[in-house]
């Protein structure tokens, strides 16, 4: 598998790219709900 380095906040992570993804995902799903939430 093809492991791609990834920064994020200085730290290096070996994700694979499902991995990456799934985190991806969750991520933009829980920015929305707290829009939500601070919407009403």
């Amino acid at each position: 598998m093809n492991k791609k380095t990834l920064p994020y906040g200085g730290v290096f992570f070996d994700l694979d790219p499902m991995a990456f993804l799934l985190i991806y995902y969750w991520i933009k799903k829980w920015q929305s709900f707290i829009q939500l939430e601070n919407n009403e």
